[in-house]
């Protein structure tokens, strides 16, 4: 397809990325902490490599003196979608060995691979000829099925790995008061990447038969070589600016069942009363990293009862119990004309809010207000 970029600066821009992943994959690769998590990240970026240098092949012409490079990277594709979802499901599991049955995933992958095998066997006066006149090609029908085939199977995996996400996401808020304790940023990152790249990549691909393209090889066009670099890019950065490797939990997040905790009623609201004792007078609420575990041992009793008696006694997660107490505290603040110094983030980070971000989310969530209208409003009433 016709860029808009000058030539020149196309190929730079996709083996930049495709260097860029390539130097990301082997991070990963010989990260020893999360070794499952990390090395699926790690093959994702080396695919996502892949496919930025051979879009640099297609682009400069230089499949031409080597034919046997052609179509090397139709089947990544095929990749993405398991990978990605396998990680999610590895974060999921807290880094603990996939089931067995995950390798199910990558038969599409297989079956593909083994049906191509007499396409790559071709002479290279074959494949020069498919790319010089796709019409007159046999394989281009079969081929362009194939990429139909690839955005649908793409696709399918992206709600599956977001539901994931969705599941880790309740289950984190039901034991932590930070989203930091996994690598929700990482992940829902990640797919929205993805989603992103699928939905640019189909309307390339919609666009492109609606002009009567006809190549099955012409995935690329200049905003998806650009976005798939600027993607591999933007993790790169992600994890310099966290300092670390995407991190998993180091157990299992689930959540837990009450059906059978032997809790009473009058039981569940002593241990809520006396959480709520704790949050009052100690302000457990101002450590950004409070957990429910911690706080179950702090007042004796099993972590599972104490998610019961929040659930149950209060109709909250911990996440949104502790967030709560937090806003409350900020309120309160910004009502004493001794804090009026104070920046609204200032006050956020004293309450024990860990982002920014969370603590706008929560803040308007229990006022709907946001907190600069909530203090102006304060002000003008003291006025």
């Amino acid at each position: 397809m016709t860029g808009f970029l000058p030539v020149g600066w196309l190929p730079v821009v996709q083996l930049l990325g495709a260097a860029q992943g390539l130097f990301l994959a082997a991070v990963l690769a010989s990260s020893r902490a999360n070794r499952t998590a990390n090395r699926l990240l790690a093959a994702v970026m080396a695919g996502f490599s892949l496919d930025l240098a051979m879009a640099w092949v297609y682009a400069t012409g230089f499949d031409r003196g080597a034919p046997h490079l052609v179509g090397v990277d139709f089947l990544t594709p095929f990749l993405y979608g398991p990978l990605v979802y396998c990680y999610a499901r590895s974060v999921e599991l807290g880094g603990k060995r996939l089931p067995e049955r995950a390798w199910l995933h990558f038969l599409p992958f297989l079956a593909v691979a083994t049906a191509l095998v007499p396409f790559y066997l071709q002479p290279s006066a074959a494949k020069l000829a498919l790319r010089a006149d796709p019409g007159a090609s046999a394989w281009t029908p079969w081929l362009n099925g194939l990429n139909q085939a690839k955005l649908a199977y793409s696709l399918v995996y992206i709600v599956a790995a977001l539901r994931v996400a969705r599941r880790q996401r309740e289950a984190v808020r039901l034991r932590f008061a930070s989203d930091r304790h996994a690598t929700l940023g990482w992940l829902l990152h990640m797919l929205v990447g993805g989603a992103l790249l699928w939905l640019v990549s189909t309307v390339v691909y919609i666009a492109g038969r609606a002009l009567g393209s006809n190549d099955p090889l012409a995935g690329f066009s200049d905003v998806v070589s650009i976005l798939l670099a600027a993607y591999v890019y933007a993790i790169g950065w992600l994890g310099l600016r966290q300092h670390e490797l995407p991190a998993v939990p180091e157990e299992p997040l689930r959540a837990p069942r009450y059906d059978r905790s032997g809790l009473t009623a009058d039981r569940v609201r002593e241990l809520a009363d006396a959480l709520d004792r704790l949050m009052r007078e100690e302000r457990a609420y101002r450590e950004p990293d409070l957990g429910l575990a911690p706080l179950a041992e702090r007042l004796g009793v099993p972590t599972h009862h104490l998610s019961e008696a929040l659930n149950s006694g209060h109709g909250r997660s911990f996440y949104e119990y502790v967030n709560r107490w937090r806003v409350e505290e900020v309120k309160r603040r910004l009502a004493e004309p001794a804090s009026d110094h104070l920046t609204v983030l200032a006050l956020a980070e004293d309450a024990g809010f860990a982002s920014k971000s969370a603590f706008h989310t929560a803040f308007r969530r229990e006022t709907g207000q946001t907190p600069t209208e909530y203090r102006f409003s304060v002000r003008q009433g003291r006025a």
